[in-house]
Parts: C-alpha cells; structure tokens; sequence
C-alpha cells in the first residue's frame, strides 16, 4: 500500500484529475476515469437503428432527421424505412453489422460541453448532430482497413442531442462516449508527456501552434519562404499572406483554390491556380502584390474536381506541378498529368497516371516524387518517383493518348510503374499531401536526406527511408509525429531546421479539432530510439537504428513479427490488403556496433508491402522504441 501511495496522486487542474501510476498506460487509463467521476453525468439515451442503405441525398452536408421512431426516413433507390429499437448494441460493444446501417441516440447534456467519442469501423462512415453534419474521417473511401477506433470531440448543447451515425457497407462496428472533453485530453497527454518522456513524441520534438488572427480562414494550400525570412502561405480561399516577426500581411488575393506557392526573388511570388501558373509582384515594395501576371497556361480544367496542385522548382528554373484526374475525355486537357513549365512560361506534359495528386517534392539528387491519394484505380495512398514520359495507372489521364488511351486495364497495370512506397490506407495516414525531403543537414534530427510526408485527413507526418534497387526506388514508412490540431497539408523548412506545418481540413470535417491551423516542429536535440531505416538483403531485411540496440532483446527473432499484403489495381475505389501472408524471422543479429539487425527472412515476395512490428526491444541504455512499426514496399530482391 506504501509503494502505491508513493506511485499515485492527485492533480486537479481545470478539470483535470491526474493519478500517477507505474506506466504511462495505468496513469492514463485511473486519470481519465477520475477525471469522469468529477464531471457533470451524461444521460445516454437508447441505440435506435435503420437497416438499409443511407440515401447519401445531399451528401454529408444534408442535415439528418432527429432520431424519432414516429418518422419515416428516406433511405437509397427510393426506399424507407424507421428507427427500431437495438437492444443488442451497448456501449464499447463490438457489432457485427450484416448491411449498411443507420445508428441513433439522444444523449441529454447537463450544460453545453465538449465529449470525447470513440468510434470503430472498417466502412466508410459519417456523424451528424442535431442535423449538420460533424465528422467523417475517410471522406468517400469504400475501405478502411485494417479496421481502426478514431477518437474525435463533439459539441453538445445543454438538453437532449440527436446523434445519427451512417455506417454504408457491411462490417464490424463499436462506439463509446466520454464526458473527458478533447482539452482535458490534450492537458492530460501533455502530463503523461512530462512523467514518461522516453514515450513521448514531444520530447524529441515540439510541436508549437501558431496564432492566427482572427478573420483569415487559412486553410493552407501552399506555402515557402521568403529570402528575407518571411513565411508565404496560400489559402484555399485564394489568399496569400505574409507573416514575418508575428505580423501577418496579405499579399495577394482573388485566386482561384491556390494550391501550390514559391517564392521567387524579392517581392515575387508564383501561385498555381486551377487555371495557369500565376506570377505575383510587388513592385511598389509595399509588402503587397499590385501585379497580377498568367506566367503560362497549358491544362484544361473540366469540372468541380479539376484542382491543380504544386508547386516546385528544379535546379535549372523549371516548375513542376500535377493536375487531379477528372471525367475529362476531351484531349489536350491534361487532367490526371504532372506538367512542367519552363522559365519563359513553356508548358509540357511531364507524366501521366495520377488521380490526385497533392504534392510533389525534391530528394537531396534532385529527383521529383509525387503523392497520390487513394480511390478509384489507387488501391492505397502512394508515394511515386516520377520521371519523364512515366505511366502511373489512373487510366483518366491517357483517354486522349492514342499510345495508352485505348489500352485495357490488364495492359495499363503491365505499362504502369510501381510506387517507390505504398503508404497503407488507415495505418499510415489515409490521404498524403506534400512529401518533403529534410535538407537541413541535420537541423531537424538523426534523419537527413529522408523524406517527410503531410497528411490532410489523420492530422500526422509520417517518415519515408528509400533505397535504389535494380534502378527503381522501394523502402520503408514509418510514423513520426502525431498530434497536429488539423489536417497536415503543406510544410516547409525554415532556415533555423524547424519544419513549419500548414493545415486544412478540405471541408470534410476537423479531424484534429479545428478546421486550419499553422503549427511549427522543432528537434529539441535529443535523438529518440527509433527505426532509422529498413532495407532489404539477398536473405532478409536489415534496419539500422538511431541509438544501440540491447542485444538480448534484438537476437530474440520472437521481437520481430512479419505479415505481407498487397492491394489490388481496379476500377472500384479503394482496395482491401488482399493475399495477407504471416511471415517467419528465421534469425536476427545484431551488428558488432549494435546500430544494425539483419533478419533472415527467407521467400521474399516482390510486389508486396511487408508490415513490421518490433516487441520488447529496447537501445542500450534502456530506452523502449518510440515507434515499433514498420512498412516496407518490396518493389524487386537484390540479386533476383
């Protein structure tokens, strides 16, 4: 009893009960139930339901109806159908759903608060509260796997709340609410942060909010530094602004969805809008824009979907960007293409193959990598090195070719290039956005020249490690940093190596808790235990480590565990991990300076993605493995 008295103990902040346990898990588990027990009881009503496919009339930006078994709800192909009670489902219970299914509840609530909800499942789905719309975290996606829990905060006013969750394809489905609003959350991570920090994310880098005034909407779209030291940032909205030593300034406005920024020499800037490649100049040296130039033109936008994103810039003063597959067959269009353009405006059709490209970036050699998101044709979100005359599989793009335009599916996937990395839908991230290679020399951590990936829906940046086999990029993701407040979209590295994240949600819902934000990630000098990268052998894999590794734990082949997947290329929209294989670490031996393990592995598979998970290990001086995951795409095995 002694040994526990001295373990625990009580901090109320704000709400906030604080027990201190042995483990960062015990403390955040008897915390959050303390800190329950002292806030005002939510009344949960029962689960009522109406099995059948949700109409999806209007989108998720038409209201849903109060949960009412009295009323008739309008559900697909001009069906209808009522609530009925589901004295089956109960909170944190896991349900097998058979079909498309519509959940609701009334939760009555003492005063307007903010909760905490817990929801799993493998399908696409949405929330509504009293009517509007609240969350979605996987926008159209048909597929969500492997299956995921997403915590996310809901606003609810004083008295009752009519909750309505649309889950749209059979699977499994489970929900929990708790009064532990998302701020009690973050104060209590940020505690757990400071008691346990060989597992916090935040003791290797910190993560800064940038306050944004009140009255710019920033929704991020692209941004760059200045040479004079001033951060750029374009806005969906069509705004750019300035900010330099906390003062804001807008440089330019009226474009149209800017999704792609560089700055140029002083008082300049180019902005890739849906239409052409803008030059911005400001002349007078006021700070603001007052010319307005179309430096070149070339693609031709069709519908609602046409954005055109970017924006970089080679060693020679080309630019690069890339345009979202439409359902365009008019030729010239060049929907679905990365373009280049020359330093006299010059437009040229660069690769093809892209569904939505949102971000292209540099490697320390100069070589363009792109994002793709995941959807029709696009099985998992992919990370490609593109080249000249590329084909990169949307067939959308090559309906004007006549080279590819009138090629089969079976004859596309044989003509496509593979990805450098495949990033697997719901585990890394779910739609990427810019990749960023750190070319900070060091400034940003122990992992120089890798390659950082935005994320717009799961709020993170994730940590790309590649290697040139047979010619062809393959190699590792691993997760990085989570926490962000909203989905990660654009970054840049400032001069100091701090990496400067702009946010948008795209309208789907604030993932991270807000709709847009600026946040600013700094290395604080210390070096986590981690994964540095993973590159395959004749006989294995080898990894190579940040810290030493200790070598009892890392010998042990029962510390590695292996599965491989793929995913299919097809017209449906999304792909679940098909021919999912475990897979046997024959052996594990550690290096004579215990940075590096080699796995035997025997059988390795090209085409597969092969998912590591590390047990136990820990570096030589004690500190456990800040991120014990792995995803390695196998594109080709040396020597075969």
């Amino acid at each position: 009893m002694g040994r526990m008295l001295a373990l625990a103990f009580l901090l109320a902040q704000d709400g906030l009960v604080y027990e201190k346990r042995a483990t960062r898990e015990e403390t955040r588990t008897a915390s959050l139930e303390a800190t329950a027990r002292g806030l005002p009881p939510l009344k949960l009503g029962p689960w009522w339901r109406i099995s059948g496919e949700p109409s999806g009339e209007g989108g998720y930006g038409r209201p849903r109806p109060k949960v009412d078994p009295a009323v008739e709800v309008a559900l697909a192909k001009g069906k209808k159908g009522r609530w009925e009670a589901a004295p089956d489902a109960a909170d944190g219970k896991e349900l097998e759903l058979p079909a498309p299914t519509t959940w609701g509840r009334v939760i009555e609530a003492p005063e307007d608060l903010q909760v905490t909800v817990s929801l799993g499942s493998e399908k696409r789905w949405g929330v509504w509260l009293n009517g509007p719309h609240v969350w979605t975290p996987t926008h159209n996606s048909t597929y969500l796997l492997p299956r995921k829990v997403y915590d996310f905060g809901l606003s609810l006013k004083e008295g009752p709340n009519h909750l309505v969750i649309e889950i749209y394809a059979p699977g499994k489905f489970s929900f929990s609410i708790s009064p532990v609003g998302p701020d009690l959350l973050a104060a209590l991570e940020k505690r757990l942060d400071a008691d346990f920090p060989e597992l916090a994310e935040s003791s290797f880098y910190r993560l800064e909010t940038i306050p944004v005034p009140k009255g710019i909407v920033l929704e991020v779209g692209g941004m760059d530094f200045a040479r004079d030291g001033a951060l750029l940032l374009a806005t969906r909205r069509g705004e750019v602004w300035s900010l330099k030593e906390g003062r804001w300034t807008r440089f330019a406005s009226g474009l149209h969805e800017p999704l792609g920024l560089l700055a140029g020499e002083k008082g300049e800037a180019f902005a890739v809008q849906r239409t052409e490649l803008t030059r911005l100049v400001d002349s007078d040296g006021d700070g603001v824009a007052d010319r307005y130039e179309t430096f070149g033109t070339g693609w031709v936008p069709s519908d609602g979907g046409s954005y055109a994103f970017g924006l970089v810039r080679d060693r020679e003063g080309n630019f690069f960007g890339a345009t979202a597959a439409t359902g365009s067959t008019k030729p010239g269009s060049w929907q679905g293409w990365c373009f280049r353009m020359t330093p006299k405006g010059e437009f040229a059709p660069w690769a093809s193959g892209f569904r939505t490209p949102n971000g292209l970036g540099w490697n320390l050699e100069g070589e363009l990598f792109v994002t793709d998101n995941q959807g029709d044709w696009v099985g998992t979100s992919p990370l490609y090195h593109v080249v000249k005359g590329g084909f990169y599989g949307h067939p959308a793009s090559v309906r004007g070719d006549p080279t590819l335009g009138k090629r089969s599916a079976a004859e596309l996937d044989r003509l496509r290039s593979p990805a450098a990395v495949l990033l697997p839908h719901g585990l890394v991230g779910q739609s990427p956005a810019q990749p960023l290679c750190d070319a900070t020399g060091g400034k940003f951590g122990p992992f120089a020249g890798q390659i950082f990936v935005a994320d717009q829906t799961s709020s993170i940046v994730s940590r790309v490690a590649l290697e040139k086999v047979d010619g062809r990029y393959q190699g590792a993701v691993f997760p990085f940093r989570r926490g962000f407040q909203s989905g990660n979209n654009r970054m840049a590295f400032a001069a100091d190596g701090s990496l400067w994240v702009g946010q948008t949600d795209r309208g789907w819902g604030a993932v991270g808790g807000r709709p847009f934000g600026l946040e600013r990630l700094s290395w604080t000098g210390r070096a986590p235990f981690e994964i540095e990268a993973m590159r395959v052998a004749s006989g294995g894999f080898e990894l190579s480590f940040t810290r030493p590794v200790d070598r009892a734990s890392a010998s042990s082949p029962a510390a590695w565990s292996l599965q491989r997947y793929r995913y299919l290329y097809h017209e449906t929209y999304g792909s679940p991990q098909a021919d999912v294989t475990p897979v046997r670490v024959e052996s594990a031996a550690v290096s004579g300076d215990g940075r590096r393990v080699a796995l035997t592995v025997p059988g390795l598979v090209p085409g597969r993605i092969y998912e590591l998970h590390v047990q136990g290990l820990r570096s030589e001086d004690g500190l456990p493995l800040l991120h014990a995951e792995a995803y390695y795409t196998l594109n080709a095995v040396p020597g075969k």
